[in-house]
């Protein structure tokens, strides 16, 4: 019986081109802690970083945006067609070929 394999995603040690780097810096975004040291120290550049700034922060908006619309998601409470672009973006971006 064939399998689908399960997409692997960039993370911080594994990020080898820019948009996975910006991909990785707006997934482990984080409001109150910023691994703005963690970034250099893996070779991140200040740019990629800001970006990955500015989309984490795009993200943080857009799932406060739904959550206040459809409730708290671990609940099962937003229906299946619910667009995250923001989301999406950063998913695609952190994809591994």
């Amino acid at each position: 019986m064939p399998t689908l394999a399960a997409p692997r995603f960039a993370t911080i040690a594994t990020a080898a081109t820019r948009e996975q780097r910006i991909g990785v810096v707006a997934h482990r975004w984080n409001r109150q802690y910023r691994y703005d040291a963690a970034y250099k120290a893996a070779g991140f550049s200040e740019d990629e970083i800001a970006e990955g700034d500015a989309l984490g922060y795009q993200e943080s908006e857009e799932h406060f945006r739904l959550r206040c619309h459809y409730g708290d998601p671990a609940y099962g409470s937003w229906p299946k067609d619910v667009q995250t672009p923001v989301k999406d973006k950063i998913r695609d971006l952190m994809r591994i070929a």
